[in-house]
């Protein structure tokens, strides 16, 4: 990932956890969503092996670089680019199937979209489990030289598991794993490792598949 002198201070929280579960990040301003999406991805421990999306407000001054990059040269009227930048642009991973993505996420960097602090895009994950995430532009920091970014300032929540049936079905399994007498409490289990947590947040393990997911990236 490029570098410049400017970070973004992101909070990511799972909606409509409880208790919350939520991840705080520093990221180059001029970062992918792609490179967002890896982020996410290893701070929230998901496995990556389902379709994503991001939800952003459009800028006019990006809609039309946007179009002028594909050739619309012509005007477009006042009206027609109003009703386009008060709908939420979809930024995912663009291929034969996915062709209800307005953007590529390779191609398109937060700070393009981010603008000001407090601003909120929305991220979507695996669109059975329905897995949606606030993403909050908390500050704009200068870079620290000796800091390699992205990296995981704290957090707090265990993390999900992928794959589970999403907060309904993954707050049954916890259910079902605290008590012995639930008749699906042996393969409730299953799910977890015998010191699972569920208020537990490690640090120090999200902060290294952080670091392996970029460094594999490089790679």
């Amino acid at each position: 990932m490029e570098t410049n002198n400017k970070i973004y201070q992101l909070k990511i929280s799972l909606v409509d956890a409880k208790p919350p579960i939520w991840r705080r990040i520093e990221i180059n301003t001029n970062a992918t969503f792609a490179d967002l999406h890896n982020c996410i991805q290893a701070v929230m421990d998901w496995d990556d092996s389902h379709l994503f999306q991001f939800k952003a407000k459009e800028t006019e001054a990006h809609l039309l670089k946007s179009f002028a990059e594909e050739g619309h040269t012509e005007d477009i009227d006042a009206a027609t680019l109003k009703v386009l930048i008060a709908k939420d642009a979809s930024i995912g991973l663009i291929d034969e199937y996915a062709d209800y993505l307005d953007y590529n996420a390779d191609e398109e960097y937060l700070n393009e979209w981010l603008m000001e602090e407090n601003q909120k895009i929305k991220y979507e994950y695996d669109f059975g489990d329905n897995w949606k995430h606030s993403i909050v532009l908390e500050k704009v920091l200068d870079a620290t030289e000796s800091v390699t970014y992205p990296r995981l300032i704290t957090g707090e929540g265990a993390a999900p598991c992928d794959d589970c049936g999403g907060l309904w079905g993954y707050y049954a399994i916890v259910k079902a794993a605290k008590n012995p007498k639930d008749p699906d409490h042996e393969e409730a289990i299953t799910w977890f490792d015998k010191d699972w947590d569920l208020a537990k947040f490690d640090l120090e393990e999200a902060t290294e598949r952080l670091k392996n997911a970029f460094t594999n990236d490089e790679e």
